[in-house]
């Protein structure tokens, strides 16, 4: 009886094994009661990461990398050469009116070839992103700060509109100095570090 069930149950695909086991940890009384606050610490993917958010009626948990993105996994997974400087830090765009995050090469690389791999066994709510301008604004210093031997690190907020910037004039978005300062004056043509940000539910790390 019980390999039958085994059988039958490495047959099922990703979403009907989730499933079943959501009704199993229900049944038998076993699903998770921990608690997350902010600024508790996991690994994730070989990476830690901080709480930056816990919703528990979701039980849906916001967490951000507390470093930058190392700079081997750089090397790795952002393989346009132009985009990177020597600090193995990176540009946000090559259009320098353009300041969205979904049209970023920073987008494009979280959410494929590094995803893909980093996070491989994860099932993540929404796509990877960055902090926001509000979330920094929001954070204790120490969680601010970064490596202090490159620059400091991209947010996805726009400083300013791009649809209205005078001829030349480049796209900036908000970062943040390694001292955990911030940034609005810098424009997607220079470099900073990556901090991925990520949303997945709390059953993933059961």
């Amino acid at each position: 009886m019980a390999k039958n069930l085994l059988n039958n149950y490495v047959e099922l695909n990703r979403e009907d094994k989730e499933s079943l086991l959501k009704l199993l940890r229900e049944d038998l009384g076993c699903v998770s009661t921990k608690k997350y606050k902010k600024y508790d610490e996991i690994t994730i993917g070989g990476d830690t990461y901080f709480v930056l958010d816990y919703n528990e009626d979701s039980k849906e948990l916001t967490v951000c990398m507390k470093d930058l993105i190392s700079v081997e996994d750089t090397k790795k997974y952002f393989t346009d050469k132009w985009y990177i400087d020597s600090y193995c830090d990176v540009r946000y765009n090559s259009d320098i009116r353009n300041n969205k995050y979904e049209d970023s090469y920073i987008y494009k690389v979280l959410n494929g070839v590094w995803k893909e791999n980093k996070l491989k066994d994860i099932n993540l709510v929404g796509d990877v992103r960055l902090l926001t301008k509000e979330e920094i604004e929001g954070l204790d210093d120490e969680y601010r700060k970064t490596d202090s031997s490159r620059y400091g690190f991209w947010t996805m907020t726009p400083y300013n509109d791009m649809n209205e910037l005078e001829n030349g004039a480049y796209a900036g978005v908000f970062s943040v100095y390694s001292n955990g300062y911030l940034n609005d004056s810098n424009n997607v043509g220079n470099t900073n570090g990556v901090r991925p940000v990520i949303t997945l539910k709390t059953e993933e790390l059961d």
